[in-house]
């Protein structure tokens, strides 16, 4: 009797060991997928904000030797302006205008948070440089306004928003240019 008893025991464990193993299998699964879709995404996705404005302007700190700015609407709208070295002071700038999809606004509003523009300082400065280069990025969103102003001095996040703006309009120029072809 007591073998019996011992064999319809190891039996049953089986059993349990066998649903248990099947059960923690699809647990395991269903959480590599919830860990697979959300990994790398440090920024929850939000809507972009009704009333998001940026203005991106660079240049030559000496305002003769070039500028540019760009700015970005809410709705998309890209307007690329530039002013060259030979450009007169009333001489109108060289525009161009482009459209960003939702997922490049979406893109672009997640670097901001990321690089939480809104607790930079308002102004990075290296006085001891007389010449060099200056540029500045002014943001509208959720009621919020902020601008950021950097000349001849490196500021990580800011160059990382920066560089980012600089890539996307870019893309979309080279896109254009393309389609001319």
């Amino acid at each position: 009797n007591y073998f019996i008893w011992k064999l319809k025991r190891i039996r049953f464990m089986k059993k349990i060991s066998f649903f248990m193993s099947i059960f923690l299998s699809i647990v395991f699964c269903a959480l590599s997928t919830v860990v697979a879709k959300t990994e790398g995404k440090n920024v929850p996705a939000v809507e972009m904000p009704k009333d998001f404005q940026l203005k991106y302007g660079f240049g030559a700190v000496h305002a003769d030797w070039g500028r540019s700015r760009y700015t970005i609407n809410a709705d998309g709208t890209l307007l690329i302006e530039s002013w060259g070295r030979m450009t007169g002071p009333n001489d109108p700038p060289k525009t161009a205008t482009y459209i960003l999809t939702s997922d490049e606004m979406r893109q672009l509003w997640e670097k901001i948070q990321k690089s939480r523009f809104f607790s930079l300082d308002e102004e990075y400065i290296n006085r001891n440089v007389m010449d060099g280069s200056t540029a500045y990025i002014w943001v509208v969103a959720n009621g919020k306004e902020h601008t950021v102003s950097v000349t001849n001095r490196a500021v990580k996040r800011f160059d990382q928003l920066a560089d980012f703006i600089s890539d996307l309009v870019s893309q979309k120029s080279s896109a254009a240019e393309k389609q001319t072809e």
